[in-house]
């Protein structure tokens, strides 16, 4: 199942809309995003490494963690501290997610729901332009520091930062698709365009055959249904591996950012459909259908980690978990808890936490980074996570009054993606 995904085409319009991107922002094509006002960003503090497994859930993963099946998210949780991640109605990603990137609640950072609907009639899937709030990426850049986000909810059209954007819709884009502000600076997409110029990626076959990328679990008592293997790879693995492969790129060209973050979807989508191949209907059965998911995401962790380089905060973390209701999983109707995991020279060792919030990450991370914390945020920092007794610095807004809805856009491939997955009507 291929949902809103098409044969790969010219590359003519990708090549037009850079040179149009970049006459727009001037001679160069990398503008230095620095907003008068602007400090140096503090020197010496450690790099925060944000890694978002969307759906991720503790009842899955304490069981693989117990046997050792994942060694870097074990790692994680006895050198670091962990804990639930409270979820929220609506239990919808992209508002979720949103909320982790501002530390607002939907009504206030304005991402209420996959798609919007306009008094004028105009409707489509909600973007970075309907975003009444600035996020982790702008309140660093605008701090002086440099900030790198790939493939996060609700990040197209891609903002200025200092560092980079590779937008949510840049996974999903075809080659033939206007890709003018599905990255910034706006040169990255000719950089990042041999990952869309093949839409049969034969690297992902390759990943199969050499034994990296498995669909189904050695558990499993065999490889499943071989019909249907690649298929599925695709859908599970496919976009968001573009993803990855464009973050990598980036890791290892570009100058390590002080904040690094990047969205995996697979667990997610993986929980919503790999059920029905479970051998038994008890949850067990379920459970080892699942684990090659999680252990491509706790490898995935490694590689992140290891690009970032020695002295790294990181921080993992789910939007929501997953509960067996009915003979199936789901998490759209109680908002079941996620997972919050941290390490690094910043957090206290081998902690369990009380629940924490999706709006306590982003004031943590801006505090990590030593920047001040917004009195209009939802919450304030998990200080009892971390190590240091260091006051809190407040201010009274991050906010800029930055006219995001002049930039609106509707993107009705996102819409046709969520309709085939059962996310909208």
């Amino acid at each position: 199942m291929r949902p809103g995904l098409h044969r790969a085409g010219s590359l003519r319009q990708l090549v037009v809309a850079v040179v149009v991107a970049c006459s727009i922002w001037g001679t160069g094509c990398r503008p230095d995003v620095e907003p008068p006002g602007s400090e140096t960003f503090s020197e010496g503090r450690a790099k925060v490494l944000l890694l978002g497994l969307d759906g991720a859930s503790w009842d899955f993963m304490r069981p693989m963690i117990e046997r050792g099946a994942l060694p870097n998210l074990g790692r994680m949780v006895r050198e670091g501290v962990h804990a639930p991640m409270a979820s929220e109605l609506p239990c919808l990603s992209i508002v979720l997610w949103t909320t982790v990137a501002t530390g607002k609640r939907p009504e206030e950072h304005g991402i209420t729901g996959w798609n919007f609907q306009e008094e004028s009639g105009e409707s489509g899937a909600m973007n970075s332009s309907h975003r009444r709030a600035e996020a982790l990426w702008t309140i660093v850049s605008r701090a002086g520091g440099r900030a790198g986000f790939v493939n996060w909810w609700a990040t197209w059209p891609a903002e200025p930062v200092r560092g980079y954007i590779v937008s949510d819709y840049f996974a999903r884009a075809d080659p033939e698709d206007d890709l003018g502000e599905a990255a910034f600076p706006p040169d990255l997409i000719a950089r990042l365009a041999p990952e869309l110029a093949n839409r049969n990626w034969p690297w992902l076959s390759q990943l199969i055959a050499e034994g990296k990328l498995k669909v189904f679990s050695d558990r499993q008592g065999g490889d499943g249904d071989h019909e249907h293997r690649e298929k599925l790879a695709w859908f599970f693995y496919g976009q968001d591996i573009v993803g990855e492969r464009a973050a990598f790129h980036l890791l290892e060209t570009e100058p390590t950012p002080d904040l690094f973050g990047h969205l995996s979807r697979k667990i997610d989508l993986a929980s919503h459909y790999m059920w029905q191949f479970a051998t038994g209907p008890d949850f067990e059965a379920v459970s080892r259908v699942l684990e090659p998911v999680y252990q491509y995401e706790d490898a995935l962790l490694g590689r992140l980690v290891e690009a970032m380089g020695p002295d790294v905060n990181v921080i993992v973390l789910s939007d929501h978990g997953f509960t067996w209701e009915g003979n199936e999983l789901n998490h759209t109707e109680t908002a079941p808890d996620g997972i919050f995991i941290a390490a690094g020279p910043d957090f206290k060792k081998g902690v369990a936490l009380p629940r924490v919030s999706l709006h306590e990450v982003a004031p943590t991370v801006l505090h990590i980074l030593g920047l001040p914390v917004s009195r209009d945020m939802a919450s304030g920092p998990r200080v009892d996570a971390l190590e240091s007794d260091r006051p809190v610095e407040w201010v009274d807004s991050h906010e800029t009054g930055a006219d995001r809805k002049a930039r609106s856009h509707r993107e009705n491939r996102l819409l046709e993606q969520l309709r085939s997955l059962g996310y909208v009507q």
